[in-house]
């Protein structure tokens, strides 16, 4: 409230300008009592202009806000563009090593040869455990990781997870054990990958963490809801258990529970964290306690819709028909002893597509020399002849040199990338009305539709790098089978 009886009638302290006091001087004397209306109306402006320039200086701090909002936006997706770059870079390497090792498992290796062997490829399968990782917290936070739901019978994903642990239980001397109760339905549509990277993951640790006694898995109906129902799977294990102080932090990215894990058992506090990132994407939920009897309990739970013996039946033929399976996972990684690559050997007398006993010859175009190298090791023993080139171009003028059976065909390559050549190929073939020469495209990052992307740029057949020998020696032979 203005107080009238504080204003004076002289104007000259006011912050009005002298040629409006000088008319308002006039105008006082015309009419007077006019010197208080214009004292009240100099008040206002004086509190106009405080707000105003309050109302600048908040747009000031708001502006050098958003500046900063920016710069750090900038940041983080300078450091996005880092980390995929640097993964890209390390991915090949990486694998490259875990390759390798597949190879010198089947070589003739003394007992020392073999102890430093076996020390070599825990190492490089930690590094690729820990690469692994880094890629899917990056895919987590882009939002690139999508489920991808297929048909599938739960049993035998089970089972087939737990074999690929049994090994490393058995090193232990601990009896890993699984029950599925009676009432859960086997055919189901869900997330598999997924699935087996959380149960790998969870049982994993509790071996791990577990020195006596056993590790028990269980499957359980928690809901049936007509067309969905709703599982609780639950890793149990003896071991040292969880402090309760720590419980509340067990998923939370980097977390371990207790400053002293890492130094007694190794690790990131990664694969918890992508645990529950990967049940909350599928709309589940997560949890672990101490049991009672000692131990700890790991459980979550998923819904998923109900699938049929027909459906997951047309699921595997078209698995069968395109490969595309990740690279982290698979039954090399748990076998130390057991040559990683004899899984599938081609028989010394395999004939090639074209039915006769010559060696089938085999292009392989890709930009990385260690690659390319793996590659031929893997096959220099069957009857294949392998010639490699390093880009798109190089591939056109080895094409048409004629007399390949097999192309395999990297995607990002220099000059011309592997999808453009592939292309290129397939005109000439039309133009010449020449048979169609079979290309399987070599993936790096594999995405969500890339089958479907690949198989519609006319290559025959996707595989995720790194190929290991018994997936590429398993691609060719179904091809021997289908022509």
């Amino acid at each position: 409230m203005f107080k009238w009886g504080l204003f004076k009638k002289d104007l000259s302290d006011t912050g009005l300008p002298a040629e409006l006091k000088a008319q308002i001087n006039s105008l006082h004397t015309k009419y007077p009592g006019t010197d208080r209306v214009v004292l009240v109306m100099d008040q206002l402006c004086r509190v106009i202009r405080e707000q105003k320039e309050e109302l600048e200086d908040h747009v000031r701090q708001v502006k050098a806000l958003d500046q900063q909002l920016d710069q750090n936006r900038r940041a983080k997706n300078f450091q996005a563009d880092l980390l995929t770059s640097m993964c890209d870079e390390i991915q090949a390497p990486v694998h490259t090593l875990n390759q390798l090792g597949d190879w010198l498992d089947q070589t003739h290796l003394d007992p020392n040869q073999r102890l430093g062997f076996n020390f070599y490829r825990k190492t490089a399968r930690k590094l690729s455990d820990l690469f692994n990782h880094v890629i899917d917290v990056a895919k987590l936070r882009e939002g690139t990781l999508q489920p991808d739901p297929i048909a599938f019978h739960l049993n035998e994903v089970v089972r087939e997870t737990m074999q690929l642990l049994n090994l490393t239980a058995q090193e232990k001397g601990i009896p890993l054990t699984v029950r599925i109760n009676p009432d859960v339905p086997q055919y189901l549509i869900g997330d598999i990958k997924r699935l087996e990277q959380i149960l790998i993951s969870l049982i994993n640790n509790a071996i791990k963490f577990t020195y006596e006694g056993e590790v028990q898995v269980q499957v359980q109906l928690a809901a049936d809801e007509g067309s969905e129902c709703t599982l609780n799977f639950l890793v149990q294990d003896s071991g040292v258990g969880l402090p309760e102080n720590h419980i509340h932090t067990l998923f939370d990215r980097l977390s371990q529970g207790d400053p002293d894990v890492e130094r007694n058992y190794g690790g990131t506090g990664l694969g918890l964290y992508i645990c529950k990132c990967f049940v909350e994407q599928m709309g589940g939920r997560i949890w672990a306690e101490n049991r009672p009897e000692g131990g700890a309990l790991f459980g979550f739970s998923i819904r998923f819709e109900k699938g049929s013996m027909e459906e997951t039946e047309d699921a595997l033929l078209s698995l069968s028909q395109l490969t595309l399976t990740e690279a982290p996972v698979s039954h090399q990684d748990v076998d130390e002893d057991q040559p990683a690559g004899s899984a599938v050997s081609p028989p010394a007398d395999a004939e090639t597509p074209n039915g006769n006993s010559h060696k089938m010859k085999i292009l392989v175009v890709d930009d990385c020399p260690d690659t390319c190298r793996l590659i031929e090791k893997f096959l220099e023993a069957g009857p294949y002849e392998v010639h490699v080139v390093h880009d798109g171009l190089a591939a056109l003028e080895s094409y048409d040199q004629g007399g390949y059976d097999l192309i395999l065909m990297d995607i990002q390559l220099p000059q011309l990338d592997g999808v453009g050549a592939t292309m290129e190929i397939r005109n000439k073939e039309s133009r010449q009305a020449a048979a169609k020469t079979p290309i399987f495209a070599l993936v790096g990052d594999p995405g969500e539709d890339n089958d479907g992307y690949y198989l519609a740029g006319d290559f025959d057949r996707c595989l995720i790098k790194p190929v290991s020998k018994g997936d590429l020696l398993e691609a060719i032979q179904t091809l021997h089978r289908s022509r």
